[in-house]
């Protein structure tokens, strides 16, 4: 039978009422009179502006970069091919969704054929080959690569194993190796929680309760493996090669975002605002598009992915909403030993100017395989696996929804673990923490792999995962910080005392508030040093940190001078006793800031301090040594010119809900096309933190 995604609803002619017209910065606004005509419309004019750039994506997506680019990604492609969908798995998701949503992707697909059979990009004659007709297959690819990058968390297990293996090489930690585990590996989340006490619903997720002797004995029961064994099945479970190609292509590579939203009762106009900032990395063309759809059904209008269907954080007549990463712990590394259980299947890699090779795909059940020696096989099993796409019925959801209300029940069908955030037109305000959520077992320690007989077979209801609507403070924020004050670490210290959301917190002060409040809040933390409010009290008497006040500046000595000195205290603190962990980059993420300050404060089971002044010691030895002034990440610009300050939304909206329609300003540097006249005429509006006018929506739209 033939696929689903491969069959095109008939040959769909646009009609007379089907318009694309791009504004001057070159987003396009598409009016037509059905969707169907509009997202074909939709299709056309994204592969018009970013065609080269969804070339690339696809094939990322799909493990057939390396074909056409050379063996500088066949690494990225290995990994897709080994843990990714086979044509099939795509189709039966595409099966499972609602008519409505498969006619929007083969519109889609039929648009980029319209600009396919028009013209290429002189990109394709450079690499010497002409592109395939665009498939749904190509959208859905693209799409789980989104969904999983950003909508999923954990499976930090065997960083966890890996951690412990290490420490027992060091004579300063074999005898305490599970203290120091406790002290990297913290589960008490702390730090600002997105939903207050006031506002708790009550109704909780219940998490595993252990001890200190069900860690032992959990790590006791599990295989003996070598470092070099569990560092690269950590490098396959993160899909690290894919991630650095992700970069270098301009596809979505980096996890982030925050977000704020304000009731009427917090607002100096009396209206809703919303303030999103997705940070999703920045490359040249942007990572992501811009666009506008206006059909008699069917009105929307902000962010979208080059390759994937629909607005993903924009503005309807009705509401505005925003998304951030959830950062929740869905997966887990399984042990199985029962190696009839296992899948095995091949698929080929095919690498430019080199022999085809045979890649090994390995599963149990839907799960991928992570590293597998005789009789031993690790699985990463996932609570999503195979039901990302099923994430979209919730956005479309959020396309039609009317009300407070609506906006919740479309966001409780999400299976991809998100912050969802929305304000409606007529006053309301909402957050929930999205998302198929394991419920696990009493007794087991979630920070390491478990046996595939103790894993979990349930996910925690909507009614258990926190949300809010109106909460009692009038505003609600996040910057992929724990939703609640219960939740708390896993697998992974993803949060602690320090985490950055406290600068978005101090940004944004008091209110009631405007919509320049919240733009300012954004150029603020784009400018701040989360960690410096907690670390003030250790300045003592250098006057290089006595000069500095938080500002990370453009330029600034103290800035500089902070950053260094805050890393020679961890490198004095943690070196003597645990060493590097086998490399900078490790012991930079092992020995995060929180875990700094609870060693400086004496909070940690091991006594890294040991009788010494720490921060006095770092300081000391910076003492006559120069600094460079600090340069902010910037963001690459066709002109040539850095936009400095990347710590913001690769995408910002600000929105305000009035009574005479919804109104709201947008920025994705550099600029709309890849090439052209809009390559680059976004670029000066970061620069200047400045936005282009969304065209928005009256009282009464058409």
């Amino acid at each position: 039978m033939p696929s689903l995604a491969l069959i095109a609803l008939g040959v769909m002619q646009l009609g007379p009422e089907t318009n694309v017209v791009p504004d001057s910065f070159g987003v396009p606004a598409v009016t037509a009179a059905t969707e169907q005509e509009a997202f074909r419309a939709m299709g056309y004019a994204v592969a018009q502006d970013r065609m080269w750039q969804m070339e690339l994506s696809r094939r990322l997506a799909r493990g057939k970069l390396a074909e056409v680019m050379g063996s500088a990604y066949a690494a990225a492609d290995r990994e897709t091919l080994k843990t990714g969908y086979t044509d099939a798995e795509l189709d039966a998701q595409f099966a499972a969704l609602p008519p409505d949503l498969r006619t929007m992707y083969v519109a889609y697909s039929l648009g980029v054929n319209d600009r396919l059979r028009e013209s290429l990009p002189k990109e394709y004659a450079a690499n010497g080959f002409r592109p395939e007709n665009w498939t749904v297959l190509d959208s859905l690819a693209i799409n789980v690569s989104l969904l999983q990058r950003f909508g999923r968390g954990g499976a930090g297990e065997l960083r966890n194993l890996l951690l412990l293996k290490y420490a027992e090489t060091k004579p300063t930690l074999k005898d305490r190796k599970f203290d120091c585990f406790d002290d990297f590996v913290f589960t008490e989340s702390g730090g600002l929680a997105t939903l207050t006490k006031g506002d708790d619903p009550g109704n909780r997720v219940p998490f595993p309760k252990w001890n200190r002797a069900d860690t032992i004995r959990q790590y006791n029961a599990l295989p003996n493996l070598g470092l070099l064994e569990l560092a690269g099945a950590v490098r396959l479970a993160t899909r690290e090669s894919t991630q650095l190609v992700a970069d270098r292509i301009s596809a979505p590579f980096y996890t982030g975002s925050y977000a704020v939203v304000v009731a009427p009762k917090q607002s100096q106009t009396g209206s809703p605002l919303l303030l999103s900032g997705p940070q999703m990395g920045f490359q040249n063309p942007s990572i992501v598009h811009q666009i506008r759809i206006d059909t008699p059904s069917l009105k929307m209008e902000g962010m979208d992915v080059p390759g994937v269907p629909g607005v993903l954080v924009g503005t309807t007549p009705y509401a505005a909403w925003g998304l951030t990463t959830g950062v929740a712990d869905t997966e887990d590394i399984v042990v199985v030993r029962d190696e009839t259980k296992l899948r095995q299947e091949t698929a080929t890699l095919r690498v430019k100017g080199k022999a085809d090779e045979t890649v090994t795909r390995q599963f149990v059940g839907p799960d991928p395989v992570v590293l597998r020696k005789p009789g031993l096989i690790l699985v990463q099993k996932s609570a999503f696996r195979g039901q990302e796409i099923a994430s979209g019925v919730a956005l479309t959801k959020l396309w039609r929804a009317r009300s407070v209300s609506d906006m919740d029940a479309a966001l409780q069908s999400a299976t991809m673990n998100f912050n969802g955030f929305w304000a409606t037109k007529d006053g309301h305000i909402g957050w929930r923490y999205c998302g198929l959520y394991p419920i696990r077992s009493n007794n087991l320690d979630p920070r390491l792999p478990i046996e595939a007989s103790q894993a979990w077979t349930t996910v925690a209801t909507a009614a258990q995962m926190p949300h809010v609507i109106d909460p009692k403070s009038g505003v609600i924020f996040n910057w992929n910080n724990r939703p609640t004050e219960w939740w708390p670490n896993s697998d992974t210290p993803a949060w602690g005392p320090i985490f950055r959301n406290s600068a978005l917190s101090d940004a944004l002060g008091k209110g009631p508030y405007n919509i320049q409040r919240l733009e300012r809040a954004a150029w603020q933390i784009a400018r701040t040093d989360e960690t410096w409010p907690f670390f003030a009290k250790f300045a003592g008497g250098d006057p290089q940190l006595k000069a500095f006040d938080g500002w990370m500046l453009d330029g600034s000595y103290p800035a500089s001078y902070y950053r260094t000195w805050l890393d020679q205290v961890r490198r004095e603190l943690f070196l003597p006793v645990t060493g590097d962990f086998l490399g900078e980059s490790n012991f930079r993420l092992v020995a995060q800031p929180s875990v700094v300050w609870m060693a400086l404060n004496g909070k940690t089971k091991l006594d890294y301090r040991q009788g010494r002044d720490v921060a006095g010691l770092a300081a000391s030895k910076l003492a006559g040594q120069s600094v460079a002034p600090y340069v902010p990440g910037s963001m690459p610009s066709p002109d040539g010119i850095r936009i400095p300050y990347s710590n913001r939304g690769t995408y910002i909206q600000l929105v305000e809900l009035l009574p005479d329609g919804i109104r709201g300003r947008n920025v994705a540097p550099p600029g709309i096309a890849e090439s052209g006249d809009h390559d680059r005429d976004q670029a000066n509006l970061a620069r200047t933190w400045t936005f282009r006018p969304m065209v928005g929506w009256p009282s009464n739209p058409r």
